[in-house]
């Protein structure tokens, strides 16, 4: 009987089924492994959006949009739906995708030089961080601070906050105060 790696001739097909096991995984990774679709997720975990909404976010063409949105269809994380003329982005598998988001958040802090015991890397949702307007400018008068209360959506039409990437792979980071959790 031929072995090949230790491995006898009966397991090759487990090995084969194991290659396209890990080829799936790197085209979902492969998806992942870019700046502008982690933000595009990052902006669907906080809800759906349409490109137009996610254009006017994050600053890219609406063509730039679509594409990385293609993209990460093309992986299973991302689904459309139509809503009227409108097509409409959400996470196709939000609980796996959170998930999976939340676990490069961990690996990010634990592989982030500066990074100590305990200490956060602000990663907090970037719809939240973007989106949503700053808590200093809710006024006791205004309707996220009534009866709703401050978690109350806000429309996708809110003034969007700067963000910038703090080191290689943090582009989840926002800037100023608010990325406390």
């Amino acid at each position: 009987m031929t072995m090949i790696h230790g491995l006898l001739p009966e397991d090759r097909s487990d090995d084969l089924d194991a290659v396209v096991r890990a080829g799936a995984l790197a085209a979902v990774l492969r998806a992942l492994a870019d700046p502008t679709r982690l933000a595009i997720l990052a902006h669907l975990e906080g809800g759906e959006h349409t490109v137009t909404q996610l254009r006017e976010h994050l600053g890219l063409a609406q063509s730039t949009v679509s594409q990385h949105l293609g993209v990460l269809r093309d992986a299973g994380l991302v689904a459309t739906h139509s809503h009227g003329r409108t097509s409409v982005s959400h996470l196709a598998r939000p609980h796996q995708t959170r998930a999976l988001l939340d676990a490069a958040r961990v690996l990010l802090e634990t592989l982030s030089p500066g990074a100590q015991a305990g200490s956060a890397v602000p990663t907090v949702g970037l719809h939240a961080a973007t989106c949503l307007p700053p808590a200093s400018s809710v006024s006791p008068a205004s309707p996220a601070s009534s009866a709703e209360g401050p978690d109350a959506p806000v429309p996708a039409t809110a003034a969007p906050r700067a963000v910038t990437p703090s080191g290689a792979g943090a582009v989840l980071s926002v800037t100023g105060n608010e990325a406390a959790q």
